[in-house]
C-alpha cells in the first residue's frame, strides 16, 4: 500500500511553517501554481526522498469547488474507491498525502486547489496564492502555506485530526465510514440519513472532541445514541460541545459505551435538559 513515511511527512510540514514569510515558504507558494505541477511534485520527491504519486486510485477530474466541498455523488465515489482499504491505512496522513500527490500527477486536481478558500471568502486557489506572494506579509504567506499543507493532509498545522477536520477527501471518506458502521446499530435509519444528520453541522464538532481527549463520543454505541438524539432535536438550538463535555464526566463512573444506543440517547436527553435548566 503506497504511503508517505509519517516522520518525513511531518518533518516536512514542521520545517515549512517554522519561519512565517520565509523564502522557503515563498518558493513553496511559487511551486503551488497550476503551471508548475511537475516542479511541485519534483520538489516534494526531493524533500521526502522518495517517488510519489505513482498509483492514483481516485480517477476523477475535480472542479475546484468540488474538491473543496465534495458533493454527495462525489463522496460516494470517494467511499467506493477506498472502501476496500483498511482503516489502519485510511487513518494515516501519509496514506492520503500520497493519494493527493497521485491526483496532481495524473491531472485530476491542480496544485492551486490546495489553497482554495471557496465558500469561505470565495477566493480561488490561484487568487489566494498570487495575493499572498504579492503581499510580502509574513502572516498572509504563512496562512496560505498552512492551508495547502492541510489540504495535502499534512499534520504539522493541526496534528493527525486533520484527516477528519480540514482534509476534504478524508472527511468525505470518514463520514461514509462512520455512517456505515452506525447503520448496524441503528436499524431504523439508513446510512444516507445518518450522514445527513452528522454532516449538517456536527461532524466537525464531534471529530474535534474525539481528538481533544473527550473520546467517549467515538465509541460506536455512544455515537449511535448521539445520532438518535440529534435526529429528534434537528430543529433545536443545541450546545453540542457542552453536551459532549458533560458526557465525558458521566462516562467516568457509568459504562455507557456498553449500553444500547436508545439508552444512550436518553443520557444525551438528560444532559441537554440539565444544561437548559442551568441557563434558565
Amino acid at each position: 500500500m503506497p504511503i508517505i513515511d509519517k516522520q518525513k511527512w511531518r518533518d516536512f510540514g514542521k520545517a515549512l511553517i517554522k519561519s512565517p514569510g520565509s523564502e522557503e515558504q515563498k518558493n513553496f507558494l511559487e511551486l503551488s501554481q497550476d503551471n508548475k505541477s511537475e516542479e511541485f511534485i519534483r520538489h516534494l520527491e526531493e524533500k521526502l526522498g522518495c517517488k510519489v504519486g505513482e498509483d492514483c486510485k481516485l480517477k476523477h477530474t475535480f472542479s475546484e469547488s468540488e474538491f473543496r466541498y465534495p458533493t454527495e455523488e462525489t463522496s460516494q465515489l470517494i467511499w467506493d474507491t477506498y472502501a476496500s482499504d483498511h482503516p489502519t491505512y485510511t487513518a494515516k496522513c501519509g496514506f492520503w498525502a500520497y493519494q493527493i500527490f497521485a491526483m496532481i500527477k495524473a491531472g485530476y486536481i491542480q496544485p492551486s486547489y490546495l489553497a482554495s478558500n471557496i465558500n469561505a471568502s470565495n477566493e480561488t486557489g490561484i487568487y489566494t496564492i498570487e495575493a499572498a506572494i504579492k503581499s510580502e506579509k509574513s502572516e498572509k504567506i504563512d496562512t496560505v502555506v498552512r492551508r495547502i499543507l492541510r489540504s495535502m493532509c499534512n499534520e504539522a498545522p493541526r496534528d493527525q485530526r486533520i484527516i477528519y477536520k480540514d482534509f476534504y477527501i478524508g472527511c468525505a471518506y470518514w463520514l461514509y465510514q462512520w455512517s456505515k458502521d452506525l447503520e448496524e446499530h441503528l436499524p431504523d435509519m439508513n446510512d444516507r440519513q445518518i450522514r445527513a444528520i452528522l454532516s449538517a453541522k456536527y461532524f466537525g464538532i464531534f471529530t474535534e472532541k474525539m481528538w481533544s481527549g473527550k473520546s467517549y463520543i467515538g465509541q460506536i454505541r455512544i455515537l449511535a445514541g448521539f445520532v438518535l438524539f440529534l435526529q429528534e432535536k434537528q430543529n433545536r438550538q443545541l450546545s453540542v460541545k457542552n453536551i459532549i463535555d458533560q458526557l465525558a464526566y458521566l462516562s467516568v463512573w457509568k459504562s455507557i459505551e456498553l449500553q444500547e444506543p436508545k439508552l444512550n440517547k436518553i443520557e444525551f436527553d438528560k444532559i441537554h435538559q440539565a444544561l437548559e435548566q442551568a441557563t434558565n
